[in-house]
């Protein structure tokens, strides 16, 4: 684990065990700040974002997310929410996708992509 993975795990573990103690990636960001981690300076909550993904898909932490942020699962309707939480934003987000490219073709149909 990088040094970065694990000033946030570990700042996820003093602090946001279970979905009630979630925290965003502009707290952890802060926090991280606040605590000297000279790593986050510079860099934007985007950073800590793509580092809890990498964590998640790499499956190396089991951190959960809602729309309050992320947290440490700690049981299983938590892990069960999250997982039910993630599929059905890839549903939308593959939803959108589709829309955009009927609406791009139907616009553009002599350049269809």
């Amino acid at each position: 684990m990088t040094a970065e993975q694990q000033a946030i795990v570990g700042l996820l573990n003093q602090v946001a065990v279970g979905k009630s103690k979630s925290i965003t990636a502009d707290e952890i960001y802060s926090q991280l700040i606040s605590q000297g981690h000279q790593l986050f300076q510079g860099r934007t909550q985007e950073h800590v974002r793509q580092i809890v993904r990498d964590l998640v898909n790499s499956q190396v932490e089991l951190i959960g997310s809602t729309s309050t942020g992320y947290f440490i699962l700690s049981n299983v309707d938590e892990a069960r929410d999250s997982i039910q939480s993630l599929k059905g934003r890839a549903d939308k987000i593959h939803d959108r996708a589709d829309n955009l490219e009927g609406l791009w073709n139907s616009q553009n149909p002599n350049n269809i992509v």
